[in-house]
């Protein structure tokens, strides 16, 4: 599988996004929401479609400081994981 592609753009509350699309029909959606204390960093997963990005309602928040925590859950996920060559999950 390719690298993600990374679209950077707003969300409709002008809050900075970044969107990561995985493959034609999938995307994760990370906002940054910094109007609370302490910030929050909101992950979503979305589908693709005609219309724009569909929001799926799997949702995973965490305080910003956190960040680098979540990171480093998700690379020892991924390195514990049974990946098949086109680097996806068996």
């Amino acid at each position: 599988m390719s690298a993600p592609n990374l679209i950077e753009t707003s969300d409709p509350g002008n809050r900075p996004q970044q969107i990561y699309r995985l493959n034609s029909r999938e995307c994760i959606r990370a906002v940054l929401i910094t109007d609370r204390s302490p910030p929050v960093v909101r992950l979503e997963r979305g589908k693709v479609t005609s219309d724009g990005i569909v929001p799926t309602g799997v949702a995973f928040s965490f305080a910003a400081h956190r960040t680098a925590a979540i990171g480093q859950m998700l690379l020892d996920l991924a390195a514990s994981a049974d990946l098949s060559s086109n680097g996806e999950a068996a």
